[in-house]
């Protein structure tokens, strides 16, 4: 359903079905499931200004926030993408006369109203979005006002909810590097979000997560060569490793649960029941790895003179728990240049000699996961194992 449907849901158990939501054991789901809440609009109702318009569609968003609480889900998937009908991001589609200022603060108070709608009933709740920002696309009018949304919900979000950018430019990422980069951009640097009120810096830091998406169609097939299942298992190794917490999986076709093309929501066009192994198992050895605190294994090279990308093991480095923390890196086809420290995903420092270490002495009391990032001569490079780590401030010294 889309969150712009300004009818009354409840009297429609196709729009929520909230006794088989409530009543439905979902064993090892529970906990780890999202309701899906679309964004595409209703191309001459969709309104901004329209208080009873709004009331109608503030009361779905508490029954559906309730539903998700009292079915176990860990909150809503807010897909922001509207497909093939106007834009609720653009001006020009929303503005209905009213100048881009005023759109603008008009879509903030209606951004506000939702979140509170949603955490009324569910105020530990996580709206789990596929873009909750589209830096690429921030020149274009389709995309230019969502930034005026999410800095509404900021205004009003409570200490437990959570908001989770899942980033789904992550499909088309073809080097490691870009995976570490764009967590940076993000979450540290923010150099991606030149939008965010000021007021609300402290919030995305406290209450925003950042998350990914892996796209199977775009990587794999029916029947995928060892390229496909070596860049699959890469990328969602890294997808756990450069996440918050929340890593998922779309695909436009693969049908994992069989269900009947008459049975598929709207605009689904789930062909594809025969699903190689290697979806799977590529998804569980990341997952093994990750959580055994095993590195990958090797990272993904792009070739920026023809684009080309390929499996690269030459650069290995392993990161050592000692005080202070120290790189082991070596590569078998150049010299290794320099280390990269994280922690937390956030870059530490980069050392350009022999024995690398961590610079600590600024960082705070605490427990970190650290990961080194090295590169060779070739521009090659390879990711070590995440290591946790603690820090204690007084004596500066890890345990």
């Amino acid at each position: 359903m889309s969150l712009f449907l300004p009818w009354n849901w409840s009297e429609y158990s196709d729009h929520l079905d909230i006794p088989n939501l409530t009543t439905t054991n979902w064993n090892k789901y529970s906990g780890n499931n999202f309701l899906l809440l679309h964004t595409w609009t209703l191309n001459n109702w969709t309104d901004y200004w329209d208080d009873n318009y709004w009331s109608q569609i503030e009361i779905n968003m508490v029954n559906l926030a309730k539903a998700a609480r009292d079915s176990g889900c860990a909150g809503i998937l807010l897909d922001t993408e509207w497909y093939s009908t106007k834009s609720p991001w653009s001006h020009d589609d929303m503005g209905l006369g009213h100048t881009l200022s005023e759109t603008q603060a008009k879509i903030r108070q209606r951004g506000a109203q939702i979140m509170n709608a949603w955490q009324r009933e569910y105020p530990d709740i996580t709206i789990l979005t596929t873009y909750l920002v589209k830096p690429i696309d921030w020149g274009s009018n389709e995309w230019n006002l969502l930034p005026y949304w999410v800095n509404g919900m900021l205004d009003v979000i409570g200490p437990d909810a959570r908001l989770v950018h899942s980033d789904e430019d992550a499909y088309n990422y073809c080097d490691t590097t870009t995976w570490f980069n764009r967590y940076d951009e993000l979450k540290v640097s923010k150099s991606g979000l030149t939008y965010l009120d000021l007021s609300n810096e402290k919030k995305w830091n406290d209450n925003v997560e950042i998350g990914k998406t892996l796209y199977w169609d775009k990587i794999m097939t029916i029947n995928p060569n060892q390229t496909m299942k070596d860049q699959w298992e890469h990328n969602a190794y890294m997808g756990l490793l450069t996440s918050d917490q929340w890593t998922f999986v779309y695909s436009d076709t693969l049908n994992w649960w069989n269900v009947p093309i008459e049975e598929q929501p709207t605009g689904c066009n789930l062909t594809i029941s025969k699903i190689d192994p290697s979806t799977s198992e590529g998804l569980l050895r990341a997952k093994e790895k990750f959580f055994a605190n095993q590195p990958n294994g090797w990272d993904w090279c792009c070739n920026n003179s023809d684009n080309s990308t390929s499996k690269d093991t030459s650069v290995f480095v392993i990161i050592n728990n000692t005080n202070p923390v120290t790189a082991i890196a070596s590569s078998s086809k150049g010299i290794v240049t320099h280390v990269d420290f994280f922690l937390n995903m956030v870059l530490i420092n980069r050392d350009n000699h022999f024995p690398y270490v961590l610079n600590s002495s600024f960082v705070p009391q605490g427990t970190y996961t650290a990961i080194a990032h090295a590169f060779d001569s070739n521009g090659k490079h390879g990711t070590s194992q995440p290591v946790k780590i603690t820090i204690q401030e007084k004596e500066n010294e890890f345990t």
